[in-house]
């Protein structure tokens, strides 16, 4: 260990990764803000020695979000600001956010080289319409892969199936 390095990184067998896991605590509805949190958390990782960086459910657009997804300007702005976030990724650490994505995460409706994306085996061809509770990971400047996800809550505040869709 190297005392002037106050984040050693340790051999991992196998070649593996420096995973960062984040706790942070975003604002329902705060997309500027939550965004301005997950950057700060993620260049300290980065500068840590991270290669990838995974975040909470939801944390772009706090959670629970409740009716705020059935409003489209609100799930533009999330889907915009995942755009941003993609672009810090350019020639660092991969990130993993939550956030809500609207349409079908099949990658011929995503624009420009977001078309790359593989579909999961659980989105099928012609599956995905609706609004969804996804999982995004942004690397190398762009989204490279959207998992919604597949198990919504219904009970309590966690009404999440009256306003998204599971990958099923």
């Amino acid at each position: 260990m190297n005392k002037q390095d106050p984040h050693p990184t340790l051999p991992l067998p196998g070649g593996g990764i420096k995973l960062a896991l984040a706790q942070i605590n975003p604002t329902v509805g705060d997309i500027a803000g939550n965004c301005k949190k997950i950057l700060e958390f993620y260049e300290r990782a980065v500068s840590q020695g991270a290669q990838l960086v995974v975040l909470p459910e939801l944390c772009v657009i706090g959670y629970p979000p409740e009716d705020l997804v059935l409003a489209p300007a609100f799930r533009k702005a999330a889907m915009d600001a995942l755009r941003e976030l993609a672009a810090h990724t350019k020639g660092k650490a991969a990130m993993i956010v939550g956030s809500v994505w609207e349409g079908n995460p099949h990658p011929n409706l995503l624009p420009k080289r977001e078309k790359e994306l593989t579909p999961s085996p659980s989105q099928g061809e012609g599956r995905g319409e609706g609004i969804y509770n996804a999982a995004i990971l942004l690397d190398e400047g762009r989204i490279q892969h959207i998992q919604p996800k597949k198990h919504l809550p219904n009970y309590g505040i966690f009404d999440e199936r009256s306003e998204e869709h599971t990958s099923e």
